[in-house]
């Protein structure tokens, strides 16, 4: 009598390790989607994150350009104190020099919006990772359940036989 109830209460054990693991795989599959879906996300930001890097490049490449423009200027200024035909050329330099600097206020205000953007995507990255993080943790505590069903699948049919 107490090895049928034995059966029994394995039997029902069994029946609910089954059940148990057959949620563990909806779980993980749920988990895999999620991570899929995380994946996507970061290769975006990845892509983001190098179209940030090309214009930081471009932006660093228009800063040189004004900085060689400026000192240009300067080199005029000294030049053309004494000359009406320079003076007239320094003058148009000066006008061209508050377009490069109206073009250095645009360039900047786009630098600190990219610098902004990197900084969003490199938080939205470090979210993601750790997400990541803790998907890798439990689908690691899945597999070790997995593993503990197995073993304990092996032990019963072990002890039918």
């Amino acid at each position: 009598m107490d090895a049928d109830f034995n059966k029994e209460e394995l039997f029902k054990e069994l029946t609910r390790l089954m059940a148990q693991n057959e949620s563990l795989k909806e779980q993980l599959q749920d988990c895999e989607q999620v991570l899929a879906m995380r994946k996507n996300k970061i290769e975006s930001l990845e892509k983001k994150l190098a179209e940030s890097a090309a214009y930081q490049s471009s932006l660093d490449s228009y800063l040189a350009e004004v900085q060689q423009l400026e000192n240009n200027i300067d080199t005029l200024q000294h030049n053309i104190e004494g000359t009406k035909t320079i003076q007239s050329d320094l003058e148009k330099q000066v006008t061209d020099s508050v377009s490069v600097e109206h073009r250095l206020e645009d360039v900047q205000q786009q630098y600190t919006y990219l610098q902004t953007q990197l900084e969003d995507l490199q938080n939205q990255l470090q979210e993601l990772n750790d997400r990541n993080l803790i998907l890798v943790q439990q689908n690691s505590k899945i597999a070790e359940l997995e593993s503990l069903l197995a073993n304990y699948e092996s032990a019963s049919n072990i002890e039918e036989e």
